[in-house]
This record gives C-alpha cells, structure tokens and sequence, in this order.
C-alpha cells in the first residue's frame, strides 16, 4: 500500500469515526428526551407505570411505594383500576391501597359496594382483603351494616369484621349499644374476646 493510499484511507477511517460518533451522541441524545422534557407530575408518572405493566413483561420488581408516597390523594385512581381488564394493573392498585391502610379510608363506600355487589367475580374478595388492612376506620363504617335491609350486607359485613380481628372490637362495641345491632355485634367480640 502506498503512502497516499493510506492517508486517504486514515481521512476516510476518521471521518467514519467522527460520523459514528455523532450518530451515537443522537441516539443517546433521542433516549434521554423523557428526561429533558417536559416534567410530568409524580402522581401522573406512577399511575402511568401502573397502567403499562402486563402480565409476563419484563418489569423490575414492582411495589407499591410510588403510589403510597402519594399519600390519600392517589386512593380514589385506584379505586377506578381495581376495575382494569389486566388482572396484574388490579392487583397491584389492590396491593398499594393494601399498603395504604387506614389512610385509604376515603375508598370505603365503593370497596363496601364492591363487596356487596360485586360486578366481577374478583370484586368481593378485593374489597374484604383491602377493608381488612383499612383497618378501624373500615370496621366504624361496616358496623352499622350488620342490620342492613339486604340480606347480603349483614352477612359481607359480618365476614369482614371477623376477619379484621381485634381492631374492630371498638367499633363493634358501639354497635353492641344498638338493639338492632347488638346481637351480632356482641356475638362478634365474643369470638375476639375467647
């Protein structure tokens, strides 16, 4: 090879080079315009990775942590995806308000509806399963049911107390004062109290 040969060639190699090096700086440049543009609120970017999971991607390990940070403000987005057609989007919503507890209070009324009511197969189990880890402020709402005018509320809202366990004895006891109530209220904390 002469010299000429390989000096053309070394331009050609470095404006190679140089040309590659800039298309790679775009490419980098193109995957990080999420982060350059504009800022997308923390609420709207959770419940979007929520919304985007499907069973069987490849999704790091999820927790519900990006949601709870949100606080109570995030319960009533999540109330509306335990009725997702993905089963993986409604149990993860069903696991982050699990992890809320008692400051997913606000989802009482429709997770008693659920309950109650169920649409969905999926609908009475989720709802007993998240008014369990609501805790007190689910036991004070279920009490009064325990005499309500359909038949399936009393025994859904029986179900729910008993399994909350000792957490609901406060809120049985009131219902205990209640004639209407009072049998199976007292019936209820004598299963706790043995």
């Amino acid at each position: 090879m002469s010299e000429d040969e390989a000096g053309s060639e070394g331009r050609w190699g470095s404006r190679v080079r140089n040309t590659l090096f800039v298309l790679g700086l775009c490419v980098a440049a193109y995957g990080a315009l999420p982060v350059w543009g504009p800022k997308v609120p923390p609420r709207t970017a959770a419940l979007q990775r929520l919304d985007q999971v499907r069973v069987g991607s490849r999704v790091p390990t999820w927790t519900p942590q990006a949601l709870v940070a949100l606080g109570p403000e995030i319960v009533p987005d999540l109330v509306a995806r335990l009725d997702h057609p993905e089963v993986i989007v409604r149990s993860r919503a069903e696991e982050a308000l699990c992890a809320l507890g008692p400051r997913a209070a606000g989802a009482i009324p429709a997770l008693i509806e659920r309950a109650v009511r169920p649409k969905h197969p999926w609908d009475e189990s989720s709802g007993m399963t998240i008014l369990h880890k609501i805790g007190a402020p689910a036991a004070e709402a279920l009490a009064p049911l325990l005499i309500a005018a359909e038949e399936r509320q009393p025994v859904i809202a029986e179900q729910i107390l008993r399994g909350m366990g000792p957490v609901a004895i406060p809120a049985l006891r009131k219902a205990s004062h209640v004639p209407e109530t009072a049998v199976r209220a007292q019936k209820l904390i004598d299963e706790y109290e043995s």
